[in-house]
């Protein structure tokens, strides 16, 4: 769905037009999927944009002993996901018949997927939000080789994380925690 490289997530961090361009297609191909059609308000979604790029350099200079050069994935990742899920990015939600193929398609039982649907109507930046950011972190753990990680992710916790980030809690930190814990690492053993 998303063409990703090492340098993806920065690239979006320093170029607004690059991110918004990936993360509406993801919801677009999302919404989709449920039969909703959706418009963005290019004003809200650039001004998240911009106050993640302001926090990251904040965290990058400020939040840790030493300046960093970087932020890891996880940590920007954090930030994206508490900027997007606390603004109205989506002015309007409708129903919408597609009759082109779609890009995607719901895996469980039309009962599961009008619950999903409802949720999404409910919480539709918080969910969407999460499941774009997640996916993010997902790619890029796959990707390390500093050990294995596991997914820790169910549906208690699901509900549990859109909970807190409908709540729109004003510290990003614990949300970076949430997300570190969702990716749990075991270090590779090395041959001495």
């Amino acid at each position: 769905m998303i063409r990703f490289r090492e340098s993806t997530l920065y690239g979006w961090l320093s170029d607004y037009d690059s991110f918004a361009d990936s993360f509406k297609r993801y919801i677009v191909y999302i919404t989709q999927a449920f039969g909703l059609d959706c418009r963005f308000d290019e004003n809200t979604l650039h001004e998240a944009h911009r106050k993640w790029a302001e926090d990251c350099e904040i965290w990058r200079k400020q939040h840790f002993k030493e300046e960093s050069e970087a932020l890891s994935h996880i940590k920007l990742t954090a930030l994206l996901l508490h900027h997007l899920s606390r603004v109205p990015f989506i002015s309007a939600l409708y129903e919408h018949e597609y009759t082109s193929d779609l890009h995607y398609e719901f895996a469980g039982t039309d009962a599961q997927k009008q619950e999903a649907r409802d949720q999404l109507v409910a919480a539709r930046e918080v969910i969407l939000s999460l499941d774009f950011c997640i996916s993010v972190i997902c790619w890029y753990e796959e990707r390390r080789i500093d050990g294995e990680y596991r997914f820790n992710m169910n549906v208690e916790f699901r509900h549990d994380i859109i909970s807190f980030l409908v709540a729109r809690g004003a510290d990003p930190k614990p949300l970076y925690l949430i997300l570190k814990a969702l990716f749990m690492r075991k270090p590779t053993s090395r041959a001495d």
